[in-house]
């Protein structure tokens, strides 16, 4: 895996959700890391399939953990308006994947405050014809949307978390669907790696 124009810095650090994780801090620099990243996929495959950079968004942070096999990314551009989490994560040993997405519907409302915010329901298919579920809101207050699409396969689910900042859109459709190419990627490579 190369990440183009980044500067990889590999740390230990206790990282997100509180687990011990190995962190890459990327930054807009051309730099050999090979091998440490080669090392980063032997230990954990799904790294392979990590997307480094979509048009003007690319990796800041790179959090993997092989004893689960999960590896968790934050996103985001030069100017910090496209924040974006995204987390590829087994599914429990005793969860089927067709029960999977309604588990994940109920975490997600909670995550955005159900019932306390206008949550807009969407669906779509990536590029490659895996169903994606949305939920997101409009954060008037913040100047942001703040939406979170899932994707689930048979042994993992895909999770993407977007905070992005409002531009001039009408705060319709169009707020939400702004990001679905940057998931339909994500999410596509992800689903190439044969353990998903």
């Amino acid at each position: 895996m190369k990440f183009k124009k980044c500067l990889i810095q590999m740390l230990t650090v206790v990282g997100i959700c509180s687990l011990s994780v190995s962190t890459v801090m990327a930054e807009k620099r051309s730099i050999n890391t090979n091998k440490t990243i080669s090392e980063g996929i032997k230990d954990n495959p799904i790294m392979a399939y990590v997307v480094p950079v979509y048009e003007d968004i690319w990796v800041s942070e790179l959090n993997s953990n092989p004893d689960d096999g999960s590896v968790s990314l934050r996103y985001n551009n030069n100017e910090k308006t496209r924040t974006s989490l995204v987390s590829a994560k087994k599914l429990p040993d005793n969860m089927k994947a067709e029960d999977a997405m309604e588990h994940l519907d109920k975490g997600v409302r909670q995550a955005l405050g159900d019932g306390k915010e206008t949550l807009v329901e969407r669906q779509f298919k990536t590029d490659k014809g895996h169903e994606v579920e949305c939920l997101g809101f409009i954060n008037e207050n913040e100047k942001r949307s703040q939406s979170m699409c899932v994707s689930v396969f048979e042994h993992y689910y895909v999770q993407a978390s977007l905070a992005w900042a409002l531009d001039d859109e009408e705060r319709g459709e169009e707020v939400f669907s702004r990001s679905d190419d940057f998931v339909k990627a994500v999410f596509d490579k992800f689903s190439e790696y044969e353990g998903i």
